[in-house]
Protein backbone atom coordinates (compact mmCIF):
# COMPACT_ATOMS: atom_id res chain seq x y z
CA UNK A 1 0.00 0.00 0.00
CA UNK A 2 1.34 3.28 -1.07
CA UNK A 3 1.53 6.44 1.24
CA UNK A 4 -1.01 8.38 -0.86
CA UNK A 5 -3.17 4.90 -0.25
CA UNK A 6 -2.62 4.83 3.45
CA UNK A 7 -2.87 9.19 2.84
CA UNK A 8 -6.11 8.90 1.67
CA UNK A 9 -7.50 5.91 4.37
CA UNK A 10 -6.79 8.05 7.18
CA UNK A 11 -9.06 10.98 5.42
CA UNK A 12 -11.61 8.64 4.95
CA UNK A 13 -11.50 7.58 8.81
CA UNK A 14 -11.54 11.06 9.96
CA UNK A 15 -14.69 11.71 7.74
CA UNK A 16 -16.43 9.28 9.05
CA UNK A 17 -15.35 10.18 12.19
CA UNK A 18 -16.55 13.33 11.92
CA UNK A 19 -19.72 12.46 10.54
CA UNK A 20 -20.12 9.96 13.34
CA UNK A 21 -19.43 13.24 15.73
CA UNK A 22 -21.81 15.51 13.90
CA UNK A 23 -24.63 12.97 14.33
CA UNK A 24 -24.12 11.85 17.44
CA UNK A 25 -23.94 15.95 18.26
CA UNK A 26 -27.30 16.00 16.46
CA UNK A 27 -28.72 13.27 18.05
CA UNK A 28 -27.77 14.66 21.56
CA UNK A 29 -29.30 17.64 20.94
CA UNK A 30 -32.19 16.35 19.93
CA UNK A 31 -32.47 14.16 22.47
CA UNK A 32 -31.37 17.09 24.46
CA UNK A 33 -34.80 19.07 22.67
CA UNK A 34 -37.33 16.11 23.37
CA UNK A 35 -35.70 16.25 27.17
CA UNK A 36 -36.47 19.63 27.62
CA UNK A 37 -40.09 19.46 25.86
CA UNK A 38 -40.61 16.96 28.24
CA UNK A 39 -39.82 18.39 30.63
CA UNK A 40 -41.94 21.28 29.62
CA UNK A 41 -44.85 19.36 28.63
CA UNK A 42 -43.58 18.01 32.60
CA UNK A 43 -44.18 21.32 33.81
CA UNK A 44 -47.14 22.15 32.06
CA UNK A 45 -48.74 18.96 33.22
CA UNK A 46 -47.97 19.42 37.16
CA UNK A 47 -49.10 23.09 36.59
CA UNK A 48 -52.51 22.23 35.44
CA UNK A 49 -52.91 19.54 37.53
CA UNK A 50 -51.63 21.99 40.69
CA UNK A 51 -54.35 24.49 39.42
CA UNK A 52 -57.10 21.85 38.93
CA UNK A 53 -56.37 21.23 42.14
CA UNK A 54 -56.96 24.27 43.45
CA UNK A 55 -59.65 24.86 41.67
CA UNK A 56 -61.79 21.53 43.05
CA UNK A 57 -60.28 22.78 46.28
CA UNK A 58 -62.07 25.72 45.78
CA UNK A 59 -65.06 24.71 44.54
CA UNK A 60 -65.17 22.03 47.68
CA UNK A 61 -64.73 25.09 50.05
CA UNK A 62 -67.61 26.80 47.91
CA UNK A 63 -69.62 23.50 48.42
CA UNK A 64 -69.28 23.66 52.01
CA UNK A 65 -69.93 26.91 52.37
CA UNK A 66 -72.90 26.98 50.18
CA UNK A 67 -74.26 23.99 51.91
CA UNK A 68 -73.00 25.36 55.77
CA UNK A 69 -75.52 28.47 54.96
CA UNK A 70 -78.34 26.00 53.59
CA UNK A 71 -77.71 23.85 57.20
CA UNK A 72 -78.00 27.45 59.07
CA UNK A 73 -80.79 28.65 57.32
CA UNK A 74 -82.93 25.27 57.54
CA UNK A 75 -81.63 25.03 61.11
CA UNK A 76 -83.05 28.79 61.23
CA UNK A 77 -86.05 27.87 59.58
CA UNK A 78 -87.00 24.65 61.65
CA UNK A 79 -86.48 27.16 65.10
CA UNK A 80 -88.60 29.77 63.99
CA UNK A 81 -91.04 26.76 62.60
CA UNK A 82 -90.71 25.42 66.61
CA UNK A 83 -91.33 28.67 67.70
CA UNK A 84 -94.47 29.64 65.86
CA UNK A 85 -95.96 25.69 66.64
CA UNK A 86 -95.09 26.05 70.31
CA UNK A 87 -97.56 29.60 69.79
CA UNK A 88 -99.71 28.22 68.23
CA UNK A 89 -100.55 25.25 70.57
CA UNK A 90 -100.58 28.27 73.36
CA UNK A 91 -102.98 29.78 71.83
CA UNK A 92 -105.07 26.55 71.14
CA UNK A 93 -104.96 25.61 74.52
CA UNK A 94 -105.50 29.66 75.30
CA UNK A 95 -108.65 29.20 73.07
CA UNK A 96 -109.84 25.70 74.80
CA UNK A 97 -109.71 27.39 78.29
CA UNK A 98 -111.73 30.12 77.17
CA UNK A 99 -114.55 28.23 75.16
CA UNK A 100 -114.80 25.92 78.01
CA UNK A 101 -115.30 28.58 80.43
CA UNK A 102 -118.02 29.99 78.16
CA UNK A 103 -119.49 26.65 78.38
CA UNK A 104 -119.67 26.56 81.79
CA UNK A 105 -121.29 30.06 81.69
CA UNK A 106 -123.49 29.49 79.15
CA UNK A 107 -124.30 26.27 81.09
CA UNK A 108 -124.63 27.82 84.38
CA UNK A 109 -127.10 30.82 82.33
CA UNK A 110 -128.90 28.51 81.23
CA UNK A 111 -129.29 26.15 84.34
CA UNK A 112 -130.35 29.55 85.82
CA UNK A 113 -132.56 30.51 83.05
CA UNK A 114 -134.35 27.01 82.94
CA UNK A 115 -134.52 27.30 86.90
CA UNK A 116 -136.00 30.86 86.75
CA UNK A 117 -138.32 29.58 84.47
CA UNK A 118 -139.62 26.56 85.56
CA UNK A 119 -140.61 28.05 88.66
CA UNK A 120 -141.84 30.88 87.15
CA UNK A 121 -144.30 28.70 84.96
CA UNK A 122 -145.19 26.60 88.22
CA UNK A 123 -146.26 29.81 90.30
CA UNK A 124 -148.61 30.50 87.20
CA UNK A 125 -149.67 27.50 87.63
CA UNK A 126 -150.01 26.28 91.51
CA UNK A 127 -151.98 28.98 92.58
CA UNK A 128 -155.39 28.48 91.22
CA UNK A 129 -154.97 24.67 91.25
CA UNK A 130 -156.61 23.76 94.40
CA UNK A 131 -159.89 25.50 93.46
CA UNK A 132 -159.87 24.33 89.97
CA UNK A 133 -159.89 20.37 91.83
CA UNK A 134 -162.56 21.48 94.50
CA UNK A 135 -164.94 22.68 91.83
CA UNK A 136 -164.57 19.24 89.90
CA UNK A 137 -165.27 17.76 93.72
CA UNK A 138 -161.17 16.66 94.49
CA UNK A 139 -161.31 17.94 97.98
CA UNK A 140 -157.59 18.78 97.90
CA UNK A 141 -156.32 21.48 100.61
CA UNK A 142 -152.61 21.75 100.42
CA UNK A 143 -150.63 22.74 97.63
CA UNK A 144 -146.68 21.98 97.57
CA UNK A 145 -144.01 22.73 95.18
CA UNK A 146 -140.81 20.50 94.60
CA UNK A 147 -141.63 17.79 96.17
CA UNK A 148 -138.64 15.27 96.04
CA UNK A 149 -137.64 12.19 97.71
CA UNK A 150 -134.83 9.90 97.24
CA UNK A 151 -134.31 6.05 97.87
CA UNK A 152 -131.22 3.72 97.12
CA UNK A 153 -129.42 6.38 95.23
CA UNK A 154 -132.38 7.21 93.08
CA UNK A 155 -134.47 10.57 93.14
CA UNK A 156 -138.07 11.57 92.56
CA UNK A 157 -138.98 14.88 91.91
CA UNK A 158 -142.96 16.15 91.99
CA UNK A 159 -143.46 19.54 90.43
CA UNK A 160 -146.58 20.28 92.30
CA UNK A 161 -148.20 18.26 95.12
CA UNK A 162 -152.08 18.76 96.06
CA UNK A 163 -153.31 17.11 98.81
CA UNK A 164 -155.88 16.01 101.55
CA UNK A 165 -154.88 14.25 104.34
CA UNK A 166 -158.27 13.75 106.22
CA UNK A 167 -159.50 12.95 102.61
CA UNK A 168 -156.36 10.77 101.65
CA UNK A 169 -156.55 12.43 98.32
CA UNK A 170 -152.85 13.01 95.85
CA UNK A 171 -152.99 15.19 92.88
CA UNK A 172 -149.68 14.79 91.35
CA UNK A 173 -149.06 17.76 88.73
CA UNK A 174 -146.32 17.81 85.88
CA UNK A 175 -145.74 20.95 84.49
CA UNK A 176 -143.94 21.98 81.43
CA UNK A 177 -143.27 25.02 79.69
CA UNK A 178 -144.83 23.19 75.96
CA UNK A 179 -145.94 19.94 76.55
CA UNK A 180 -146.02 16.92 74.49
CA UNK A 181 -146.55 13.68 74.00
CA UNK A 182 -143.28 12.42 75.02
CA UNK A 183 -143.76 14.05 78.60
CA UNK A 184 -146.81 12.88 78.97
CA UNK A 185 -145.44 9.09 78.33
CA UNK A 186 -142.32 10.20 80.83
CA UNK A 187 -145.17 11.16 83.77
CA UNK A 188 -147.14 8.19 83.40
CA UNK A 189 -144.07 6.13 83.85
CA UNK A 190 -143.57 7.47 87.40
CA UNK A 191 -146.74 6.20 89.00
CA UNK A 192 -144.72 3.00 88.28
CA UNK A 193 -142.79 3.87 91.33
CA UNK A 194 -144.29 6.74 93.08
CA UNK A 195 -145.10 4.34 95.74
CA UNK A 196 -141.95 3.50 96.43
CA UNK A 197 -140.48 7.21 96.83
CA UNK A 198 -143.76 8.26 99.06
CA UNK A 199 -144.54 5.44 100.51
CA UNK A 200 -146.84 8.19 103.00
CA UNK A 201 -149.19 8.21 100.14
CA UNK A 202 -149.63 4.19 100.49
CA UNK A 203 -153.70 3.42 100.37
CA UNK A 204 -154.67 7.40 99.39
CA UNK A 205 -156.22 7.82 95.82
CA UNK A 206 -153.53 8.74 93.81
CA UNK A 207 -154.87 11.41 90.54
CA UNK A 208 -152.67 12.33 88.05
CA UNK A 209 -152.37 16.04 85.93
CA UNK A 210 -150.31 17.43 83.40
CA UNK A 211 -150.15 21.10 82.85
CA UNK A 212 -148.33 23.43 80.26
CA UNK A 213 -148.79 27.17 78.78
CA UNK A 214 -148.41 26.09 75.78
CA UNK A 215 -149.98 22.33 74.78
CA UNK A 216 -148.81 20.44 71.37
CA UNK A 217 -151.35 19.49 68.90
CA UNK A 218 -153.23 16.10 70.09
CA UNK A 219 -151.42 16.57 73.72
CA UNK A 220 -154.58 17.32 75.67
CA UNK A 221 -156.48 14.68 73.65
CA UNK A 222 -153.50 11.86 74.37
CA UNK A 223 -153.31 12.58 78.03
CA UNK A 224 -157.14 12.84 78.65
CA UNK A 225 -157.47 9.12 77.15
CA UNK A 226 -155.01 8.08 79.54
CA UNK A 227 -157.05 9.33 82.70
CA UNK A 228 -154.88 12.53 83.31
CA UNK A 229 -156.25 15.87 84.08
CA UNK A 230 -155.11 18.47 81.61
CA UNK A 231 -154.16 22.26 83.28
CA UNK A 232 -153.60 25.37 80.61
CA UNK A 233 -153.87 28.93 80.79
CA UNK A 234 -156.33 30.97 79.52
CA UNK A 235 -156.25 34.11 77.53
CA UNK A 236 -156.12 36.13 80.75
CA UNK A 237 -153.49 34.18 82.50
CA UNK A 238 -154.81 32.06 84.57
CA UNK A 239 -155.02 28.35 84.77
CA UNK A 240 -158.17 26.29 83.60
CA UNK A 241 -158.60 22.86 83.91
CA UNK A 242 -159.17 21.57 80.00
CA UNK A 243 -161.10 18.33 80.99
CA UNK A 244 -164.69 18.36 80.32
CA UNK A 245 -167.47 17.06 82.99
CA UNK A 246 -167.73 13.79 81.74
CA UNK A 247 -164.06 13.15 82.13
CA UNK A 248 -163.38 9.91 84.61
CA UNK A 249 -159.92 10.39 85.77
CA UNK A 250 -157.51 7.49 86.17
CA UNK A 251 -156.82 6.15 89.94
CA UNK A 252 -152.94 5.97 89.84
CA UNK A 253 -152.99 3.31 93.02
CA UNK A 254 -150.57 0.32 92.45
Amino acid sequence: MTNKEITKGFDEIRQLLRQTVEESKQRSEAADRRSQEFDQQSQDMAEAADRRSQEFDQQLQDMNEAAERRYQETSQLFQEIAQQFQETKAFMQENARRMRETDRRIRELTNLFTGQWGKLIEALIEPGCLKLFQDRGINVTKSTRHVGSSQNGRHMEVDILLSDMDAKIVVVVEVKTTLQVSDVRDFLSKFDTFLDFFPQYEGDTIYGAVAGVQIDEGVSEFAYRRGLFVLGLGREGLVRLLNDKQFNPKVFNH
